[in-house]
């Protein structure tokens, strides 16, 4: 008799818990495209609709090609390509290794993608006419996003957010993800004007019912293809549940901005180097 042996699966190198995302999706839906929170509707009931739904809101915002677009950590490179079908030239940039080699295996080679976190990516001035963040500027300090932003746009260029977002903390300082009403503020001190601001918590938060059903559903094989360990998986359980309790209690939000570059400010804030602490 033939032993039918199950191919390794194309995000078991990615780092934990993406990887356990991404795959449960492949297992659940036959593929994980947009490895982002989805947009529910009333009537959508996979996470690869919702999260379409997202991604067409977001393209929605661009201007018109041809324009040069920085989508800054892309994580698999999902965008990349839809964007350079429209005409934009678009370039990615992503700190993640793993990241990368999943990009060049899978995704179009026509797509640009290099090996750079935003604070050392450097490009010519007015390099970009939108820079593009989907669901990686919670992870990038504010003063980095903006001064950057200000040097490679142009006045008039758009720095365009999806992401979650603290709405309010329960400490100071105890929530990792940054603070909305903050970022709205810093983005005026460095010269953007917030054009557009949608609230979009209540259509994201069925994202997270439906990674926990599915990681529930294909544990057994997460742990199996991946090498995941049941802790993992218990832990990232817990995890959800909590994230959840935070949307459902108005502590955390997701939202689209839409920051436009005014005016170039005569000062700006700057992060300390270690040698200015003393």
């Amino acid at each position: 008799a033939s032993i039918t042996t199950i191919p390794p699966s194309p995000y078991k190198d990615l780092a934990f818990p993406l990887n356990a995302y991404t795959h449960a999706l492949l297992l659940q839906e036959g593929k994980a495209i947009y490895p982002h929170y989805g947009l529910f509707q009333n009537d959508t009931t996979s996470l690869q609709a919702a999260q379409q739904f997202s991604t067409n809101l977001l393209m929605a915002r661009l201007p018109a090609s041809p324009c040069r677009i920085l989508e800054v950590a892309v994580s698999l490179g999902s965008i990349l390509p839809l964007l350079s079908q429209q005409g934009y030239a678009v370039n990615g940039i992503t700190p993640d290794a793993q990241q990368i080699a999943y990009i060049q295996k899978s995704v179009s080679s026509a797509v640009s993608v290099s090996y750079h976190s935003l604070k050392d990516f450097e490009a010519p001035a007015e390099s970009f006419d939108v820079i593009l963040f989907q669901e990686s500027a919670q992870h990038i300090e504010p003063l980095t996003i903006f001064n950057k932003a200000l040097d490679l746009l142009p006045l008039s260029g758009d720095l365009v957010i999806i992401d979650e977002f603290a709405l309010e903390y329960d400490e100071a300082g105890t929530e990792r993800l940054h603070l909305l009403n903050n970022m709205v503020a810093l983005a005026e001190r460095f010269g953007f004007e917030l054009i557009e601001h949608m609230d979009l918590s209540t259509m994201a938060i069925s994202t997270l019912d439906y990674l926990s059903r599915i990681t529930h559903i294909h544990r057994q094989r997460l742990i199996q293809d991946l090498g995941l360990s049941d802790e993992q998986l218990t832990q990232l359980d817990a995890s959800n549940r909590l994230h959840h309790r935070k949307y459902a209690s108005g502590h955390y939000g997701y939202a689209l901005l839409d920051f436009r570059k005014k005016t170039m400010p005569k000062w700006r804030p700057q992060t300390l180097t270690a040698n200015q602490k003393t």
